[in-house]
């Protein structure tokens, strides 16, 4: 659809301010002209911003924003001029405006500015349409089948006897019903009747009973808002943010209210709707923070769906059936692509919050370094003779001498980044307790276990039962007639559960914020307190030409000179910035060092 903008007048091809026999017999020439028209007030915009005319450039924009808030170049204009205006806000008032008026600019422009930057930054109009909807959803009894679909997609089963008794559910549950509500006002349907605009939000826009300046802002809300899994690189409000679907390549230019935005880190996903209001894209309440891992895979999930999705919309126009269907993929940016992937991320809101809450409920599975499950065992083992067992085991390349006389039982042989991180935290510990520190030659190897002999009795500690029937196993070979005497175990995979459930216990009655979740897929960062910032750089330098099983054991240097390798290294680069951030480890973690050491900036890709 064309919008018509400002009055007319004289434009670049042709004048629409006539009214042209032509143009009112050929509705084709007059769409030409309308749309001339906002391609003229759009080009006007740019001119004025190169100009320095700031705050005229963002009344035109602004218009062109709130008559179509998905023209991508007139968004692109608008974001550029609200930035501008955000950095001029600190300018002294004193100083001559841009604008070329000869006045001083708190005389001149900045108030306009500012009008500019409060409309960007107020939510209150969208608080109150939600309001609206919500009164004009609960009190409407023939709506209350939705309702009950609504509470039971989010909570389960049992989520639709909140209305009759809201102590049946949780407090967590109780918190985030509204925001249920407001996931069914575009998603779930109200008559049934197939239309597209049989939902809540185009009900109440078509209500003539309804406030018209919200009825009208219900409109563009469901004509234009985006479901997605926006990603943002660096969430510092600028007034806004920058925001890309990493399944449309869509981008936007957001206000986001500071209680959602405070605690994001780089590279976080926000899986939820981006809805228009007044010319700004903002928000909506329900939002589903993810670290880019988690976001992948619920990506991938949603890609796979795409060709069945294409292939029942061809069935419902009629069309030929596709022979291919892995080629069926929208082209990224595009509206087809927006129109294709909004509404299976909307209806798949739900599910994605129940995934991700049982993936992070699951406590990470503990191993060794072998990939043995964990288990602390210290096991009391009777031997025939403890004197030729001990000859045995020096003269064996896997056990050396303590120094606490008792015997090492070593393992595999650390990684290149391993054994130097550990070398760079040993040396600072030693230099810091004014230590000199005695290297060992050759390569670096892991503990299998700690042995000590008491009599003919061999007390071993190892940590698995693997570990234990190997070294039985072993002491067999060496003829020593092992014999277990007693054995005691500590699972730690099972304090770790008891951990979890005592964590959830103590949060009951509390609303998780939006980076109270716990991590997932971060096993090899280490976390704050682990390193000391020399192990941090040593970590950092050595990672560089690690292979990495995430990039096809290619090392990271490998893969930066690999074309079809680098989207994978930008996924694992982003994943491990925001996982830094999260964990308050930036100050030793520098990925900004290791994207110039890799020549991987975002921008390049």
């Amino acid at each position: 659809m064309a919008w018509a903008v400002g009055s007319g007048g004289d434009l670049r091809q042709g004048n629409p301010g006539h009214d042209s026999e032509a143009s009112r017999s050929h509705p084709e020439h007059h769409t030409f002209l309308v749309t001339s028209e906002r391609d003229f007030a759009r080009d006007r915009g740019a001119s004025l911003l190169d100009q320095g005319r700031l705050a005229d450039a963002l009344e035109g924009l602004q218009a062109l924003s709130l008559e179509d808030p998905s023209d991508e170049s007139t968004h692109l204009l608008y974001a550029e001029a609200i930035q501008l205006a955000h950095r001029d806000a600190s300018r002294p008032g004193g100083e001559a405006c841009r604008c070329g008026s000869g006045r001083p600019y708190r005389g001149c422009c900045l108030g306009r500015q500012r009008r500019a930057l409060r409309h960007f930054g107020d939510r209150q109009t969208l608080y109150r349409l939600r309001d609206h909807l919500l009164d004009y959803f609960l009190d409407n009894p023939n709506f209350e089948p939705t309702r009950d679909l609504a509470l039971e997609a989010w909570f389960g089963e049992g989520g639709s006897s909140f209305e009759d008794d809201p102590t049946e559910l949780a407090d967590d549950a109780r918190v985030l019903a509204p925001f249920a509500y407001e996931w069914a006002c575009t998603n779930l349907p109200v008559h049934w009747n197939g239309e597209r605009d049989d939902c809540l939000l185009g009900c109440f826009a078509g209500n003539p009973s309804e406030p018209a300046a919200l009825t009208k802002r219900a409109g563009a809300w469901l004509d234009h808002g985006l479901y997605g899994l926006w990603q943002c690189s660096a969430p510092e409000a600028a007034p806004g943010v920058w925001l890309t679907d990493l399944l449309t390549g869509i981008h936007r230019y957001v206000s986001i209210p500071p209680e959602q935005i405070e605690a994001l880190a780089p590279w976080v996903v926000l899986g939820g709707q981006l809805l228009p209001v007044d010319g700004v894209w903002r928000t909506g309440g329900v939002l589903l923070v993810m670290s880019p891992k988690e976001a992948n895979v619920v990506a991938s999930s949603i890609r796979d769906l795409w060709p069945e999705v294409v292939e029942e919309a061809d069935h419902l126009h009629g069309r030929r059936r596709r022979t291919d269907r892995k080629r069926v993929t929208p082209a990224l940016g595009s509206a087809a692509a927006a129109e294709l992937t909004s509404p299976l991320v909307g209806m798949a809101m739900p599910g994605i919050k129940q995934s991700l809450e049982e993936a992070r409920s699951c406590p990470p599975k503990l191993r060794n370094s072998e990939g043995e499950p964990l288990m602390f065992i210290t096991a009391r083992i009777k031997v025939r003779d403890a004197r030729p067992l001990r000859l045995a085991m020096s003269d064996h390349p896997d056990f050396i001498e303590g120094a606490d006389c008792g015997v090492i039982w070593l393992g595999c042989e650390m990684t290149r980044v391993e054994a130097e991180t550990l070398r760079a935290a040993a040396l600072a510990y030693a230099a810091e307790r004014g230590e000199a520190l005695v290297e060992e030659e050759g390569p670096q190897r892991y503990e299998r276990g700690h042995l000590r002999f008491r009599g003919r009795t061999l007390v071993a500690e190892v940590n698995s039962e693997a570990r234990l029937d190997n070294l039985l196993e072993l002491l067999r070979r060496f003829g020593a007639d092992p014999e277990p005497i007693s054995t005691k175990r500590t699972d730690p995979q099972a304090m770790l559960e008891r951990e979890r459930i005592r964590h959830q216990e103590s949060k009951a009655g509390r609303r998780s914020g939006a980076g109270d979740h716990p991590e997932s897929g971060t096993d090899d960062l280490p976390t704050e307190g682990e390193l000391c910032p020399e192990a941090m750089l040593a970590w950092q330098r050595a990672w560089l030409d690690e292979p990495i099983p995430a990039l096809g054991d290619l090392s990271p240097r490998r893969a930066a000179e690999e074309a079809e390798s680098r989207v994978d290294l930008e996924a694992l680069l982003r994943q491990l910035e925001y996982t830094s951030a999260r964990r308050g480890a930036l100050a030793g973690l520098d990925v900004a060092a290791i994207r110039a050491e890799l020549g991987m900036s975002p921008a390049s890709l």
